[in-house]
């Protein structure tokens, strides 16, 4: 049904599972975004644009220090990725200050663990046209090369595709017709995704590896603000636009469920409290001033859901001014981006001395907040 990947497209993931106490992890990596960075030939990492490079994920009690680079890349031979990643992790364990001081004598190896995934397919125009469907199958995520090269992440497109595949099966069973050609709907939607599509085509991570060859800093901070930065504005704000007024118009309510959804699962993570383990009571307060907060939530979630239901009242609005201007956002960011990075930049120092304050409130409200008002029915 499809061809294999080539080496250069797939990328081989090594990981570290340590195990840390909890208030060790939120004092060293809380509230934080911690970047380190160096030319290749310094083997602190997997070379830059080919895989992700290097991430540390916090977790309740334990942290994954996970490096990947792609099976080749120099179209010739696959390197001894074994003996590399022993050597990047080597380096970077044992001469990055923060990691030797703070991190290292409060962790403790579980496993290791190794995985390999696609990855910059949508980049490849041959290998993006492969099908994704035959006569009664269908392929999501990234066995169908959804993976994003943006953010080399395979979620959001899984979940994306997985909706889509869903909602074309449940035609074609009520057809009986589980043809190639009835499955036909489900490569046209993912086409017309824009989402899926703005994901698997961004080439900001790849073209890391330009400005590492020609150790380019003016390069490496173009690419790095394009794809992780405000600059990502300029290319992501039409897809998402694009997407949320669809979900949008389907169901007005639909972004205060994702807001109930959020501090629901936020409030399951406090507590320990998951469905696929023996889950935990979650201890109601009496307290009138918590009584208080939920409804002012509650309230906050139902003029929400007024304005977006008064906006879809007003459908000639939306068709004439509102879904022909998301078409432009993009367009309207890369001129307007100049102007809003600097007030961003002030208005981030303005918040950053009640921000930590307010977001200690959030987790406290959350923690003492009966269940059921973040439920969605």
């Amino acid at each position: 049904m499809r061809e294999k990947y080539p080496p250069e497209t797939i990328s081989l993931a090594d990981t570290y599972d340590y195990i840390m106490r909890k208030e060790d992890i939120d004092k060293i990596f809380g509230y934080s975004v911690k970047m380190c960075w160096g030319w290749d030939e310094q083997k602190i990492s997997p070379p830059l644009g080919y895989g992700n490079g290097l991430m540390v994920w916090p977790y309740r009690s334990s942290i994954h220090f996970m490096q990947d680079q792609c099976l080749r890349t120099d179209k010739k031979s696959v390197p001894n990725l074994g003996k590399l990643f022993d050597e990047y992790h080597h380096n970077i364990t044992s001469k990055l200050l923060w990691w030797k001081d703070l991190v290292a004598p409060r962790a403790k190896l579980r496993a290791r663990m190794w995985e390999g995934f696609e990855i910059y397919v949508g980049l490849n125009k041959k290998l993006r046209k492969m099908p994704n469907h035959t006569d009664g199958m269908i392929l999501i995520g990234d066995a169908a090369g959804l993976e994003s090269t943006e953010l080399c992440d395979g979620v959001p497109a899984a979940w994306y595709s997985a909706e889509i595949a869903a909602q074309v099966a449940i035609e074609a069973i009520k057809a009986n017709d589980v043809s190639k050609a009835f499955l036909k709907k489900y490569d046209d939607k993912v086409k017309a995704h824009s989402i899926i599509q703005w994901s698997i085509k961004g080439r900001n991570r790849y073209n890391l590896r330009i400005a590492q060859q020609e150790h380019d800093i003016k390069k490496l901070k173009k690419y790095i603000h394009q794809g992780w930065g405000l600059g990502s504005l300029t290319h992501f704000t039409t897809p998402f636009m694009k997407l949320l007024l669809a979900y949008v118009k389907e169901d007005p309510t639909i972004i205060t469920k994702w807001i109930k959804m959020y501090f629901r699962y936020y409030q399951n993570w406090l507590h320990e409290s998951y469905d696929y383990v023996k889950k935990k009571v979650i201890k109601v307060t009496a307290s009138k001033r918590v009584r208080k907060k939920e409804r002012k939530f509650l309230s906050t979630l139902r003029f929400i859901d007024l304005i977006m239901k008064s906006m879809l009242r007003i459908r000639r609005v939306l068709k004439i001014i509102i879904i022909p201007l998301s078409n432009s956002l993009n367009t309207l960011m890369r001129k307007s981006l100049p102007i809003i990075e600097p007030i961003n930049s002030a208005i981030i120092k303005l918040l950053n001395p009640i921000s930590n304050k307010l977001s200690n409130k959030m987790i406290k409200f959350v923690d003492k907040a009966n269940p059921s008002i973040f439920y969605v029915y």
